[in-house]
C-alpha cells in the first residue's frame, strides 16, 4: 500500500466516513489482485460481502440533549424522569 492510501484510510476512520472506508477496502482488494495476491483478494472480497456490523462502532445519529428537548418542547414527564435517573446512574445525558 502507498502512503496516500494509508492517509485516506486514517482520515476515513477518524472522521467516521463509512462510504470512504468501503471505497478504500475496494481499492485494497484491487491492488492485491494487481499484485497477484488472488487468494488474499478473494478472502478480503468475501469479508466485504458477507460481514455485517455486529455492533454500532460509530454512532452517526444526531443525539438530542436534555436542553434541546426542552427547547423544542419534546419532554414529557416520563422522559424527564428517565433523564434524571440516567444522570444519577452516570449514563449518557441524552434522551
Amino acid at each position: 500500500m502507498k502512503a496516500e492510501l494509508y492517509k485516506r484510510l486514517f482520515r476515513a476512520i477518524f472522521s467516521e466516513d463509512i462510504p470512504s472506508l468501503k471505497k478504500i477496502a475496494g481499492t485494497i482488494i484491487q491492488e492485491e489482485r494487481r499484485l497477484g495476491h488472488n487468494v488474499l483478494a478473494d478472502a478480503l472480497e468475501k469479508i466485504s460481502i458477507t460481514e455485517k456490523p455486529k455492533q454500532v462502532l460509530f454512532d452517526t445519529r444526531k443525539k438530542e440533549t436534555f436542553a434541546s428537548y426542552i427547547h423544542h418542547g419534546l419532554v414529557d414527564g416520563r422522559n424527564v424522569a428517565e433523564f434524571i435517573q440516567n444522570v444519577k446512574d452516570g449514563q449518557n445525558n441524552t434522551l
